[in-house]
């Protein structure tokens, strides 16, 4: 709960990738082993040719995360534009984090973030 006694909000998790196969993966599952689960997350891949992205987002199966294809390569600068729209444009019920595919989550990330943006108390 939140200081207003409000359900904390939803995290909202923004994942550019482009040919990197070997990184996504172990990303994700940084962020599926989080001990807050109420996070939906974004996986854009810059690269339309490379179908890697998409076999692994259909082999995890979860709901919460959802595949944006890019038509064509925006690059780097142009993708991230786009996480910085995400955020300007958030509901208020929700906090927009970024992931580098690169980068590993420890478990307690997202309730971390939660609780220093809302202070929420377990």
């Amino acid at each position: 709960m939140n200081v207003r006694g409000d359900a904390p909000p939803c995290v909202r998790v923004f994942v550019p990738t482009c040919r990197r196969p070997q990184l996504l993966p172990r990303a994700l599952h940084s962020l599926l082993a989080q001990t807050h689960t109420a996070w939906i997350c974004e996986v854009h891949n810059d690269d339309p040719m490379d179908a890697s992205p998409s076999e692994l987002v259909r082999r995890l199966g979860d709901p919460r995360i959802r595949l944006v294809t890019h038509e064509r390569n925006l690059g780097a600068v142009a993708t991230f534009g786009q996480f910085r729209l995400a955020q300007l444009f958030a509901k208020c019920d929700e906090v927009v984090n970024f992931l580098n595919r690169a980068t590993l989550l420890a478990a307690g990330f997202v309730l971390a973030l939660l609780t220093s943006t809302y202070f929420i108390h377990p």
